[in-house]
Order: C-alpha cells, then sequence, then structure tokens
C-alpha cells in the first residue's frame, strides 16, 4: 500500500473564516404523525439522518435517493404507505412515507433560489404539504421512478442540515449570503372535482364500529410561479411549478358483524 499526503483546500483558519460567514438560506419544517404509513417515523427521520452534512459544491447538483443511499431493511426503514391506483395502501412499499423528507428539502432548496431540476407532485393532495409544493419520490424494481433534484447554481457551497424528532422533520440549508430572493405567487387552482365520502359495510368489524380507510380529496389542476432574483434585482429563475392531482373519495368502514 503506497501512502500519499494530500494537502487541504483550505486551511483550518480559513474554514473557519467561512464558516462563521454562512447563514441559513433555506429552510422548511413537516409535522407528520407516526404510525404504520412511515414505520412508526422511521421512513422519514432515516433520510434526514442520512442526508444530514451534505455539501453541494458549487455547480454540482443535489440527487435525493443518491444522497439517501440503499433503501433496506438492515438500514432501518420499514414498509409504509403507497398510492396505487389512486387508493391508499397503508403498508405496500418498503420506505413508504419517504415523501415527507423529500417534500421538505425540496421547499427548503426552493426557498433558498436553488435551481430545481425534479419535482413531482403526489397522485392526490396531502393537506400536510404546501398546496403545489409537494414533491414525492419513487422506486420500483429498484429503478428510480420519481426523484428531487437541484442544482447549486452559486458560485458558493452549500451546506444541509437534517433535523428530526417525533412527528417532525426539519432541512436546513446553509451557505454565504447569495444575495437572493425568493417570492412565491399564491396558488392558482381551477378544474376542481369535488370529492365525497362513502361508506362501506363488513362484518370483519363488531356492529357499531367504524373504521377509515381512506380520506376524501378532491381533485384539481394548482399552479404555483416561483420568481427568483439576484441581488441587482435581475431574475434568475421563473418557475412554474404544475400540479395535477385526482380526486379521491373518502372510504369508512362500517361493521355490521
Amino acid at each position: 500500500i503506497v501512502l500519499g499526503i494530500t494537502p487541504p483546500e483550505l486551511t483550518a483558519d480559513e474554514a473557519g473564516k467561512i464558516a462563521r460567514q454562512m447563514t441559513l438560506v433555506g429552510s422548511w419544517t413537516t409535522k407528520f404523525s407516526p404510525s404504520e404509513r412511515n414505520a412508526n417515523g422511521a421512513n422519514i427521520t432515516l433520510p434526514a439522518r442520512f442526508i444530514n452534512g451534505t455539501v453541494v459544491k458549487a455547480g454540482a447538483t443535489f440527487d435525493f435517493w443518491g444522497a439517501v443511499g440503499p433503501v433496506t431493511f438492515a438500514r432501518g426503514f420499514g414498509m409504509g404507505g403507497i398510492i396505487e391506483n389512486g387508493r391508499t395502501n397503508p403498508t405496500g412499499a418498503l420506505a413508504g412515507g419517504i415523501c415527507s423528507a423529500s417534500t421538505t428539502l425540496f421547499n427548503a432548496a426552493a426557498r433558498a433560489g436553488y435551481q430545481i431540476l425534479e419535482r413531482d407532485q403526489h397522485s392526490y393532495y396531502i393537506p400536510r404539504y404546501p398546496l403545489g409544493l409537494d414533491a414525492t419520490v419513487s422506486k420500483y424494481g429498484g429503478q428510480i421512478a420519481q426523484n428531487m433534484r437541484f442544482r447549486n447554481d452559486t458560485k458558493n457551497d452549500l451546506l444541509i442540515r437534517g433535523l428530526s424528532g417525533s412527528g417532525w422533520v426539519r432541512f436546513e440549508i446553509y451557505s454565504l449570503p447569495t444575495g437572493r430572493s425568493v417570492t412565491f405567487s399564491s396558488p392558482s387552482v381551477s378544474n376542481i372535482r369535488r370529492a365525497i365520502d362513502t361508506t362501506v359495510e363488513t362484518a370483519s368489524l363488531k356492529r357499531g364500529q367504524r373504521e377509515r380507510t381512506e380520506s376524501p380529496a378532491n381533485g384539481m389542476d394548482v399552479v404555483v410561479v416561483r420568481t427568483v432574483k439576484d441581488s441587482s434585482g435581475r431574475v434568475v429563475h421563473s418557475d412554474r411549478f404544475v400540479s395535477h392531482y385526482i380526486r379521491v373519495d373518502g372510504v369508512v368502514r362500517v361493521g355490521i358483524g
């Protein structure tokens, strides 16, 4: 084995000076209920732990799946919720619920003013997310089907902090000041399809028992416009985040057993 010494890019004093100048440029927090739909929270808090401390160099791209790494039982992930054919399967996917992490980081990056490369909405709207600003991720057969990616299109490196606790996840992005300002339009909502609530009798529940298996969600089309300007007022990014949410009728099972 041949060993060599590689000098650091910065001295300790230089690194310390830069660290003191770094500031919070974007953040977002999402609250959730730990349950079987997210492996009691593990499918949301683990990505925050794995991403915490990630540095994205100037000009480099952040890739959510690449940063999270393998999604396996051995790494602590469990079964959780997935949307299948417009319905919720509460334990149908490994790492189900991970979208709370990807949505939270997307909102932090979007508010920091970075270039958004990839973002997809959920099949139906989930109220704990900002309307038109959710960011789902998924894999099928080990292959990436949906991802969340953004590019650090500034001259400065950025640092991502992932924080989490019982029922919440938060991402913070730090960098030298970018001078960017970010504004979002109010969501433009159209083509609303009103959801209804339905009941289904079942002998698997005792008479009088009720169990909700699906919450109603209106179908709609939503557009949110993000405008990013530099310190001189020049528009750096103008994005139209377009979301098409399907209608889902609620389902309550009523026991007759």
